[in-house]
């Protein structure tokens, strides 16, 4: 399943064997985790939402089902679903975790100030880098959130580091150059996280430039 997402950007193949393994066995959470993957792929959002949740519930032990479950929500930003599943959440997950997907929802409320006291750039490989830079430009902070910037930079510059992150962060200062560079490298890596453009809460101020839908269409993301 996954080599059709994120290599061939197949999403529906992915589809297709996600569902035989359900099929399989609808007991196995991973099986309704990667489901998911499958459906946000496509735009189906809710039911992304739906099959999470079912893994998740399948063993609410497993942080790998708990963090799918909350991916999906978070796609989808439902806030209010993060925000009540999170203490439930607390035996699965690290307390990093936690902390990460509440500045997400303090963000995400309006709180900046909050969010940019919890969310951390070196988070699960910079899931929440951009959200951070993002949260410190509200407060006008933009020379600490140039520093975010130049230390995920920097990393990039020692090694693989995911540019999508990179291209998230630049979106956030407002740079959109720069962000559909990034968005290139991100391509050429194949990383599975550019196949999530189309619904990317930053990257939704550039949906009018006309490289947005470019990129939609090489990714197989366009209608």
């Amino acid at each position: 399943t996954w080599p059709s997402m994120a290599l061939d950007y197949d999403g529906a193949r992915a589809l297709r064997l996600a569902q035989r393994a359900v099929s399989l066995d609808p007991r196995v959470g991973m099986a309704h985790g990667t489901l998911g993957t499958a459906l946000a792929l496509l735009g189906h959002l809710h039911e992304a939402v739906r099959e999470g949740r079912l893994g998740w519930l399948a063993d609410t032990l497993s942080a790998q089902g708990a963090l799918s479950y909350l991916s999906f929500v978070q796609l989808a930003r439902q806030t209010d679903t993060v925000a009540a599943v999170l203490p439930r959440m607390r035996l699965a997950l690290a307390p990093e975790d936690i902390r990460e997907f509440d500045g997400w929802v303090r963000l995400m409320r309006g709180d900046a100030a909050g969010a940019a006291e919890r969310l951390t750039w070196p988070y699960f490989g910079g899931w929440f880098g951009g959200e951070r830079v993002r949260a410190l430009v509200i407060l006008g902070r933009r020379d600490a959130a140039q520093a975010t910037m130049d230390s995920m930079l920097a990393e990039a510059g020692r090694g693989y580091f995911n540019a999508f992150v990179i291209a998230k962060g630049y979106a956030a200062l407002g740079n959109a150059d720069s962000t559909f560079a990034w968005l290139e490298r991100a391509r050429d890596q194949r990383t599975h996280w550019i196949l999530f453009l189309p619904w990317d809460a930053l990257l939704e101020p550039l949906r009018a430039d006309p490289r947005f839908a470019a990129m939609l269409r090489r990714t197989g993301r366009a209608p």
